[in-house]
């Protein structure tokens, strides 16, 4: 448990580390929406074809090798960081390397986990270790409030980077059992269910092989669980790659750094006590369409300490209810697919960021965030439509 814990905190720690980047291009170097968009794309382009590498040789036992890729490239992109913060192209460059550490950190971790617990406790390990990675966020940003010198505070949680890592490596497991006698049990229980429909068909009227096929469709179909991921990760790309240059000079670094406090501690606590409780996922997905729509009343009046609150209070909901909505998806891609190829699902999410970057860089930029916002209901009401 305390390896998965420390593993935790890894990715935790490169998760905010995502969000100190978006800080300082549009703090520091007053980058807007639609180059926000391009830099985003830039990442995922890179995070994409790395995961799919990754999940490849992580799955043929190698994720002390992934979990090595990870360290080098998150003390590569520390240093930048740390070093050229004030230089754009060097911070740019950072940002990607930063893509390869969390892509090869994510595969190696979730491998990691199933293979050190149980197939029957995959959901719930997954759970605690994707709220620790919430708290560390979480914990991270209130030293960053606390500091106001943004920069100083960037000090500190680099120097935490650094150290876990360099122990990032040899906290990996790898069995290679688990996952397989899943697979195994699985198969042969579909194939003990065909033989007894076989056996009843004198004695059942109607359509069989069709009952059977919708049988197996129900058990073991993807394409519903990844449609609706894409579209729910473009939702979300939407809403919140544009935050820090929309609201920059409204409710500056202290404003930002409070709607972001708030989402992690609400998202982390949804994700360790509601987790898992939506047995029909698409009445959680449908909840957060006129949440989303309130934000557009309540972004003229975040002249106020109490609407800004209010408004990181929206934001946190509708990322609770999101993480409830993914993370029953994550579940069900997970068991359907015996454990094996988690890089290719998240590089379906990481597809639909893309999707979402482009979209913010190409045509949405200029049109301003309440069109954003429209885009991103629409969108969520089709990932249930999708799902269902």
């Amino acid at each position: 448990m305390l390896s998965v814990f420390l593993r935790s905190i890894y990715i935790g720690l490169l998760v905010t580390c995502d969000l100190v980047f978006l800080l300082l291009f549009a703090l520091i170097h007053k980058v807007g929406v639609d180059m926000l968009g391009m830099i985003s794309l830039l990442w995922s382009s890179v995070y994409i074809p790395v995961n799919l590498f990754a999940s490849k040789i992580s799955d043929d036992g190698r994720i002390g090798f992934v979990s090595l890729i990870s360290t080098v490239s998150s003390i590569v992109s520390l240093y930048l960081l740390i070093h050229f913060y004030n230089d754009l192209l060097i911070l740019i460059l950072s940002y990607i390397f930063h893509s390869i550490a969390l892509s090869t950190g994510r595969v190696s971790h979730n491998v990691s986990l199933n293979e050190s617990y149980y197939f029957e406790e995959w959901s719930r390990y997954s759970i605690i270790s994707s709220s620790l990675q919430r708290f560390t966020y979480v914990a991270i940003l209130v030293t960053l409030f606390l500091e106001h010198n943004l920069v100083a505070a960037i000090y500190r949680v680099v120097l935490l980077g650094f150290l876990i890592s360099l122990i990032f490596p040899f906290l990996i497991s790898y069995r290679g059992f688990e996952r397989r006698y899943g697979s195994l049990v699985s198969k042969i229980d579909n194939v003990s269910t065909v033989t007894r429909y076989m056996i009843l068909v004198p004695d059942i009227r109607g359509d069989v092989s069709s009952y059977t096929r919708n049988w197996f469709e129900s058990q073991n179909s993807v394409t519903p669980v990844i449609i609706s991921a894409l579209l729910t990760s473009v939702a979300v790309e939407l809403i919140m790659v544009p935050i820090p240059a929309t609201f920059r000079s409204l409710l500056g670094q202290q404003g930002l750094l409070i709607i972001y406090i708030i989402i992690g501690i609400l998202t982390g606590f949804s994700i360790l006590l509601l987790s898992g409780t939506a047995s029909k996922p698409y009445l959680i997905g449908a909840l957060r369409v006129p949440l989303v729509i309130f934000i557009l009343y309540l972004i003229p009046q975040a002249v106020n300490i109490e609407y800004i609150i209010l408004l990181g209070l929206v934001y946190a909901v509708i990322s609770v209810l999101n993480n409830m909505f993914t993370t029953t998806l994550y579940n069900m891609y997970n068991q359907r697919s015996f454990g094996y190829g988690l890089g290719i699902y998240m590089s379906i999410l990481e597809i639909g960021s893309v999707i979402g970057d482009l979209l913010i860089w190409l045509i949405l930029g200029g049109l301003g965030y309440n069109i954003i916002i429209i885009i991103s209901a629409i969108l969520f009401i089709l990932s249930i439509i999708f799902l269902r």
